[in-house]
């Protein structure tokens, strides 16, 4: 019996070790600010009766900048948001779309985000075009005076057949 066991945990060891590693994507760090250069027009308003404020489709534009190749250009931001006029809270989430400096391409991708106390914070997702196909960005977003600041990762593609 000790023996079938000991060949046992042996044979699984052996096959464990056959095993190929799993890939990992490469990510790059990056962090950085959008400065509004564009003040947001467009989009509809209104106010409910149980005293919400609702913004669908107002559209923005900023000069983003990094300490990153991948998030450096303009940024094209579209907003939607419901807040609640007598406490502040409330949801936002939008789209965006980045023309990368440097680069046939950019991300495009989607966010969300909640307000606090001292203005709104959330995250997002991107995913590259152009040039930039296969990358990808994932980020936290917080916010700034006109602007916001930007912390995440670029994952680069994986391996194309």
């Amino acid at each position: 019996m000790r023996r079938t066991t000991a060949i046992l945990v042996a044979l699984v060891v052996l096959l464990a070790m056959a095993v190929p590693a799993s890939a990992k994507t490469d990510r790059i760090p990056f962090s950085g600010e959008d400065h509004l250069t564009v003040l947001p027009h467009g989009g509809t308003s209104w106010i409910s009766e149980d005293g919400v404020l609702h913004m669908r489709g107002s559209m923005s534009t900023y000069d983003a900048s990094s300490d990153s190749e991948f998030y450096n250009g303009v940024a094209y931001i579209v907003v939607n948001f419901n807040m609640d006029l007598a406490t502040g809270q409330g949801r936002m989430w939008g789209t965006n779309h980045i023309d990368v400096v440097g680069y046939d391409g950019g991300f495009t991708g989607k966010w969300i985000a909640w307000f606090t106390e001292t203005g709104w914070e959330g995250r997002g997702h991107s995913k590259g075009y152009g040039e930039l196909d296969g990358y990808q960005q994932r980020y936290d977003l917080k916010s700034a005076l006109f602007g916001d600041y930007i912390e995440g990762f670029t994952f680069m593609p994986g391996n194309k057949n």
